[in-house]
């Protein structure tokens, strides 16, 4: 389920975000999309949450992919995700 959505452009920097919850569970959500970003992904853990990250290009100058896994806040034990896509614009 779609919760909110935003996209932005400044500075020679085009982002494109949007936050989404489901009731699967954490593990397979991650699986999911470390499956979609790749073998060239990181992954970083922290406060509880889950951070998948694919840069575009080496340096990551151009861009790329964020993804935020981490449970509900409000104890509906929904699972929330927040996809970042960041590109450089000429």
């Amino acid at each position: 389920v779609e919760k909110d959505s935003m996209r932005m452009k400044a500075l020679g920097i085009e982002t494109e975000s949007a936050s989404y919850t489901t009731s699967d569970p954490e593990s397979l959500v991650l699986s999911f999309y470390k499956a979609k970003l790749g073998p060239n992904a990181t992954s970083t853990e922290r406060n509880g949450k889950t951070m998948l990250s694919l840069a575009e290009n080496a340096g990551g100058a151009k861009g790329g992919e964020r993804i935020i896994v981490k449970p509900s806040a409000d104890d509906s034990g929904l699972i929330e995700i927040t996809i970042t896509h960041t590109v450089k614009t000429p």
